[in-house]
């Protein structure tokens, strides 16, 4: 909303996330009939296959699950990217929590930065700081190092860690 301009979500999740419905912009269309498309020239004929959000993001689904002939893989990435690349400023992956799956590779191997989302808990806190360590010890230090890290606390009430010490941990892990 704020940039303004062309920005697009893939969903990359292997394993069909639910980035589309958790946008509010669920989809009879997703990423596989997008990638069976041979016909695709224009921006316009790509939003055949996105929904818009309010924030004038544009969301390519996953298959649904129960449909799905097989998972998102790191071929469909490279096919999906070179789609879209020409009609878009950014292209966002959402990938699912696998980091050796096929897909997270492929999209890792193509990225300029990374996002790793973490709840406000214990948990939520270990998983990104492992997710950020694996990112270390296999190849993707550049990335690893420039990483953005967002604590997400949906939850009404106060999270359960301290915030303050949350955020002095993963600063220790990455620029300012």
């Amino acid at each position: 909303q704020v940039r303004g301009d062309r920005i697009l979500a893939v969903d990359a999740d292997p394993d069909c996330g639910n980035l589309a419905d958790r946008a509010g912009q669920s989809s009879e269309v997703s990423v596989t009939d997008l990638l069976a498309d041979k016909d695709i020239d224009s921006s316009n004929a790509l939003r055949a296959y996105t929904k818009m959000t309010d924030a004038n993001l544009e969301v390519i689904a996953s298959a649904q699950y129960s449909v799905a002939q097989r998972d998102f893989n790191a071929d469909d990435w490279t096919g999906v990217s070179q789609l879209v690349r020409p009609y878009y400023n950014l292209v966002l992956a959402d990938c699912g929590l696998g980091l050796f799956h096929s897909a997270s590779l492929g999209v890792l191997s193509t990225v300029s930065d990374v996002v790793v989302v973490s709840t406000a808990t214990v948990d939520g806190a270990r998983q990104a700081a492992t997710t950020l360590d694996w990112l270390r010890l296999n190849g993707y230090q550049e990335l690893a190092s420039r990483a953005c890290v967002v604590i997400n606390h949906v939850t009404p009430g106060r999270p359960s860690v301290d915030m303050k010490d949350l955020i002095t941990q993963f600063e220790r892990h990455t620029l300012p």
